[in-house]
């Protein structure tokens, strides 16, 4: 049965103003150790990231180590926001999530970039048919797509809650809803 593992980037330490380029945190690169020591490695044939720094480095050694295939996708950057600082971003990603029509203190809206990751894992599905591959993206975009596999959109909050930092999630494609059309 075809195979897909979602992972959410490593824990990041924000050190730059542009949530992009923040490094992996201590923790993170424990993170990445342990996620490189999962035994599903040995199934996958090729990894899609996102292109933002925090996703690359949570499995630049997987690639390294395994020699796979590694391909940049940009749409599955993290949800694009402001470099303002929050008191409580959960408070806004909830406000987002539950208003994805709109831009939420600048954000980018949660129908763009769950129209995004979802056009591009559709893609991705067709281009590798039978062959198992990951994924890794970020904890809104991740939870967003989710939402429209398990068919429970009104829950992207709550699969962005329970989706940690260095998560694995296994998507087996013949479960998966057909997605709608982009």
């Amino acid at each position: 049965m075809p195979k897909v593992y979602l992972i959410r980037n490593a824990e990041t330490q924000a050190t730059h103003e542009d949530p992009a380029f923040w490094p992996l945190s201590d923790r993170g690169e424990e993170q990445a150790r342990m996620i490189a020591r999962l035994p599903f490695w040995d199934a996958v044939t090729a990894i899609v990231s996102s292109d933002e720094s925090s996703a690359l480095a949570t499995v630049s050694q997987i690639v390294f180590d395994r020699r796979l295939p590694l391909f940049h996708d940009v749409r599955l950057r993290e949800l694009k926001r402001t470099s303002e600082h929050l008191e409580d971003p959960e408070s806004r990603v909830l406000e987002v999530m539950q208003k994805p029509a709109l831009s939420i203190g600048g954000w980018e809206r949660a129908t763009d970039a769950q129209t995004r990751a979802t056009a591009c894992f559709q893609e991705l599905v067709d281009r590798y048919g039978e062959a198992t591959f990951a994924v890794v993206s970020h904890g809104m975009t991740l939870a967003l797509l989710l939402g429209v596999l398990q068919e429970s959109v009104g829950y992207a909050f709550d699969i962005w809650q329970s989706l940690g930092h260095g998560s694995v999630v296994l998507v087996e494609r013949d479960d998966a809803p057909a997605l709608p059309a982009t």
